[in-house]
């Protein structure tokens, strides 16, 4: 919010990436995509905390990396959400 009463105030364009759950390479081993693959690859059972019911946006590192060069070209200010508009559950 202070960030954007600034550039208001100097008339900056400001824009705010907000991304729904990362994955691709390079992600920490801690998160739910590279787990079940690192089990399957490994013929281990594949685990779920929780229930799995709640419904995630996911979107790949890559395109997460499209995102932001089109934000940097992009002359206007605004707030993006930047996901698939698919959610998903992990009990698919």
């Amino acid at each position: 919010k202070y960030l954007q009463i600034l550039c208001d105030k100097k008339n900056i364009n400001l824009i705010i990436l907000r991304f729904a759950s990362i994955y691709g390479p390079g992600e920490k081993i801690s998160r739910a995509i590279p787990n079940f693959i690192k089990a399957a690859l490994k013929n281990n059972p594949i685990y779920i905390f929780g229930d799995g019911k709640e419904k995630r946006s996911f979107i790949f590192a890559a395109d997460a990396v499209k995102a932001i060069m089109k934000a940097i070209e992009y002359k206007k200010s605004g707030i993006f959400n930047v996901a698939s508009e698919e959610k998903i559950s992990i009990l698919i």
